[in-house]
């Protein structure tokens, strides 16, 4: 029996490779979309803020609250259209049924990410037709203070992009990290980060590394201080300053929530690119893992898959998250598709096998599991490990399993 099953696999897979390629266009299509919405929120976004610069003292508090926050709404709503695309291709054409339900949720998240930039551009437009536009526009050159207001910080800081003489300006920079204004700071860290794209900017920006830190404790700005310490990672000669930063970015993660999980979760898993890092990052994963076993949580299996994928230094750290893994795949219906991907890699990883030979118990009563899923991943997982030598004693021991 084991022979036929291994034998149907490999048979499933070569019709499976064909299937994939088909309904390749329907995931390129969508990934074209979430590319253009992202383009179309960029430009609502900076056209409220030119409008801000131009008469912010008639836009309204409630009207700028709620463009911010159906703006982080479609941030959000867009990381989940991408999540979407990217489990619709993860998912088997052995299985049309899911196939299906997971199509529907691409074109589900589609319709509320396009729904919520058409929110977006009716809330820009209502201000800007209910406001008097105003001719005044900031002094070049002149850094505000924090009394002054948010339309001339914008000005500013658009002027000094533009003119070229950041440089001269980053120590005036690093000392609006000091305000106590939201507005500033956030302007302040929008400008700290390209000035990172200049190589010549880095010596003289490292001041203002601890402020950025400090920034990520702001509820305020958080999302803009997440974004900036992304950014600011792409370079070498900050990452040891950053170190401090990590504990934050592990707070985040452990706050179940907290709206900037996901975000914290993607620079989490660039911290782990980094041998700087590699520390913390390492002493961080036992909770990773508490957070996995305790809530099946979604965020932190996105973080497992990627250390499992692409770094296998911390193979070793990981070993203790396989029962867990195993239990969420025998037992919680509301496993996603990271789960049983990752399932399923870990059988193919030789620093896992030995961990996973110890489930092959519990793997071999996911057989007689009544969703189709679990048996289908239970039925490959066994066969991964009885093309292992080493694996094959183990295997004889439950004769159930293995065929």
């Amino acid at each position: 029996m084991a022979e036929v099953a291994l034998g149907l696999v490999g048979a499933a897979a070569t019709v499976g490779a064909a299937a994939v390629t088909a309904g390749s266009g329907f995931s390129a299509r969508h990934e074209s979309v979430h590319r253009q919405e992202i383009v179309d929120t960029e430009r609502t976004t900076e056209a409220f803020r030119e409008n801000i610069g131009q008469g912010g003292e008639e836009i309204t508090m409630s009207e700028e609250r709620q463009f911010w926050s159906t703006r982080d709404k479609l941030i959000q709503g867009q990381d989940e259209y991408l999540a979407s695309i990217e489990r619709y291709k993860e998912v088997s054409w052995l299985n049309p049924f899911q196939k299906l339900k997971r199509k529907h949720e691409v074109r589900r998240w589609k319709r509320q990410v396009r729904q919520l930039n058409n929110s977006l551009r009716r809330i820009n437009e209502s201000a800007v037709s209910g406001s008097e536009t105003s001719s005044m526009t900031a002094s070049s050159g002149s850094p505000p203070g924090s009394n002054l207001a948010r339309d001339r910080i914008s000005d500013w800081a658009n002027d000094i992009r533009d003119s070229g003489t950041m440089a001269t300006e980053i120590p005036r920079i690093i000392e609006m990290f000091r305000d106590n204004d939201a507005e500033v700071h956030d302007s302040a860290l929008g400008v700290f980060a390209k000035l990172a794209e200049e190589p010549s900017h880095h010596i003289s920006m490292q001041p203002g590394i601890p402020a950025v830190i400090d920034l990520l404790d702001d509820e305020s700005v958080q999302g803009s201080a997440l974004e900036t310490f992304k950014v600011l990672l792409e370079h070498a000669i900050f990452r040891e300053a950053m170190l401090p930063g990590v504990p934050r970015i592990l707070r985040f993660l452990k706050d179940g929530y907290s709206k900037w999980r996901f975000p914290a979760a993607r620079v989490f898993q660039a911290l782990a690119r980094y041998p700087v890092f590699q520390v913390p990052v390492m002493t961080a994963i036992p909770d990773i893992l508490r957070m996995l076993a305790l809530e099946s949580d979604t965020c932190c299996i996105l973080i497992f898959r990627d250390l499992l994928e692409n770094q296998p230094i911390f193979h070793e750290a990981l070993k203790p998250g396989v029962p867990s893994i195993v239990r969420i795949v025998q037992f919680e219906h509301n496993a996603n598709d990271d789960f049983f991907m990752v399932f399923r890699e870990l059988a193919s990883t030789s620093a896992f096998l030995d961990p996973m030979a110890t489930e092959i118990p519990n793997i071999s009563q996911m057989l007689h599991n009544h969703h189709y899923r679990v048996r289908f991943s239970a039925l490959r997982v066994l066969n991964d490990l009885a093309d292992r030598d080493e694996q094959r004693p183990k295997l004889r021991r439950y004769p159930v399993g293995c065929g």
